[in-house]
């Protein structure tokens, strides 16, 4: 007949609690870790989208110098930028054929990119 030693297997039972519960915690962090590069990614693209629309919309100040397709192109763009940003905005002032360009975007706090172009 074997005795079994129960001092050791409270010691054994203490060590697999303990291993079970650092790993849990090394499976949370990765789980955050996941998260957080998940929500920058979408940041970024959402900074890539906005950055494109300034190129795009400084190539349609440089097509068109009369005011009255400037205002058309902007409505356009703006049309375009509400579409592809969430609460995207953007606009443009001109100052001696220097123009400002800004798209603002909100994606649970206020965004803005700008761009100084001539025109």
């Amino acid at each position: 007949m074997r005795v079994i030693n129960t001092k050791t297997i409270g010691f054994v039972m203490i060590e697999v609690l303990s291993s079970m519960g650092i790993m849990s915690i090394v499976f949370l962090s990765l789980l955050a870790y996941q998260i957080s590069l998940f929500k920058n990614s979408v940041q970024l693209n959402w900074q890539a989208i906005a950055y494109s629309q300034l190129m795009n919309f400084s190539d349609m100040l440089l097509a068109n110098a009369d005011n009255d397709y400037r205002q058309r192109a902007l409505n356009e763009w703006n049309t375009d930028n509400a579409s592809l940003l969430p609460n995207g905005v953007g606009g443009f002032t001109n100052n001696n054929h220097e123009c400002q360009i800004y798209v603002n975007w909100f994606s649970g706090k206020s965004e803005t990119q700008r761009v100084d172009v001539f025109c």
